[in-house]
């Protein structure tokens, strides 16, 4: 094979990555992982609407296993629900929840769950969500977790929509009245305080939440963060079921629950009806909340929560903000919950989508990588378990071409490049898809062999 001379020559490689070590700052660049733009991190420039730093680290609660048999059409046996809870610990999750009983498990099950998470990690958070009664109260104890959580509606006057037993009651052809359902704030905080007290009495912690954040105004998260801190509870919950509010709203409403409560941890649930789960979950995580709630690919009901993956990797890379969760085990992760649910990702799933490192065939993008992997790349794929990868299409070049047969081993004169690169273009016209790389190989080697012989059309 002749020799090509490079595009740039050595000189103007170093020219630009001088220009590039310039601007990047410690944190923002890690040689070999990331180069994120330093704005990130600048307390001068975070100050302008919001409290102007991160905190050194943030808790992630995995909620996959509570969540992933609420998604449409998912079904799991206990099996798949054991295996997924030892993939979430080997990807470094230190606290986690599990479904409370009735909400697709049933008892002995959710107990076996439990003590499997317990024997691999001793040291495991593990929360049971609406315990909303004494019942699941004292089954939630029973069962070996260390958190319970109940909620109560925003608007009181909501909670018969939201109170499991108003239900049964009226199938039943019996008043549901007759429960006693708070439907007032004064009956809801009476009702937190009656359910603190019976968590508390198990020698658990309790988590007090206000769900359903839309309708929320400021008189009730004075009141009612007063009210449950009094009664000695150890996290406030709060939940955005409908997606109903922005950051900005979240910022607010974190501040001022910091302010009455602030010795109490303060976990967040945030929903992605509107792509803003993300955004939502950083907002809390500047304002001050200590838990961020997150499933493995997002699953859930509608348009799910925020995932892990995303989660981890933005705190960790743009913020720098420690979360303890392996980033290299990701991808894996989201092939495993992919298998498990039947549910795959979109190919350009951020992070681990199978095309999330992949930037087409543009020749701009794969040369690149000769001068410094991390200009379009804003973090080296396989921190998260990734690979980089290009394909050739018809916005490729030459360049393109020869950097994959170089990456497969295969050497052809320079002057069979254009014959090969055509024959791609017409194979895709027919196949109506872009080739893997095996086949681009194969191709490769056949065009120039045939012109090697005289001979001409593909190969066989």
């Amino acid at each position: 094979m002749a020799n090509l001379t490079p595009h740039l020559t050595d000189a103007e490689v170093e020219r630009i990555q001088r220009a590039l070590a310039g601007r990047r700052r410690p944190g923002s660049y890690e040689p070999g992982k990331w180069s994120v733009s330093p704005y990130n991190r600048d307390p001068d420039v975070l100050g302008l609407a919001f409290p102007p730093t991160y905190p050194e680290s943030v808790t992630v609660r995995d909620i996959t296993l509570r969540v992933i048999e609420q998604t449409p059409g998912v079904v799991l046996d206990q099996g798949q629900r054991l295996r997924l809870g030892q993939a979430l610990l080997e990807a470094g999750v230190s606290n986690l929840e599990v479904s409370a009983h009735g909400w697709g498990i049933s008892q002995d099950d959710l107990r076996e769950q439990i003590h499997q998470l317990k024997s691999i990690q001793p040291e495991l958070e593990i929360k049971m969500g609406a315990t909303q009664s004494e019942e699941m109260v004292d089954f939630a104890a029973d069962a070996g977790v260390t958190l319970a959580e109940f909620w109560l509606p925003s608007l009181p006057e909501l909670t018969p929509i939201y109170w499991a037993e108003a239900y049964r009651a009226a199938w039943r052809g019996e008043d549901w009245r007759a429960l006693g359902i708070p439907m007032s704030l004064a009956a809801e905080l009476e009702r937190a305080c009656q359910l603190i007290a019976r968590i508390r009495s198990h020698g658990l912690r309790a988590s007090a939440g206000i769900n359903l954040l839309t309708f929320v105004d400021d008189d009730h998260i004075r009141t009612y963060c007063d009210t449950v801190v009094e009664a000695g509870v150890s996290e406030i919950w709060l939940s955005d079921g409908s997606s109903g509010i922005a950051p900005e709203g979240w910022n607010h409403v974190i501040q001022l629950v910091r302010r009455h409560a602030p010795r109490q941890r303060l976990g967040i649930y945030t929903r992605n009806i509107f792509g803003m789960g993300m955004a939502n979950a950083i907002a809390c995580v500047r304002a001050g909340a200590d838990v961020i709630e997150a499933a493995v690919n997002g699953v859930s009901c509608a348009a799910g929560q925020i995932d892990l993956a995303h989660l981890a990797t933005t705190l960790k890379v743009l913020y720098g903000v420690e979360t303890g969760i392996h980033l290299d085990r990701l991808t894996s992760l989201a092939r495993l919950v992919e298998d498990i649910s039947r549910v795959r990702l979109p190919d350009n799933h951020p992070v681990t989508g199978r095309n999330a490192h992949n930037w087409g065939g543009t020749e701009i993008t794969t040369q690149e990588l000769k001068v410094d992997p991390l200009i379009h790349w804003a973090y080296q794929p396989s921190l998260v378990g990734g690979t980089v990868d290009w394909i050739i299409d018809r916005t490729s070049g030459m360049w393109s071409l020869k950097d994959k047969l170089d990456r497969m081993g295969i050497q052809i004169p320079i002057a069979d490049y254009q014959a090969v690169f055509d024959t791609i273009l017409d194979e895709m016209g027919v196949r109506r898809r872009y080739l893997t790389d095996h086949e681009i190989g194969e191709l490769a080697l056949s065009v120039s062999a045939a012109a090697a012989a005289g001979t001409d059309g593909l190969p066989d």
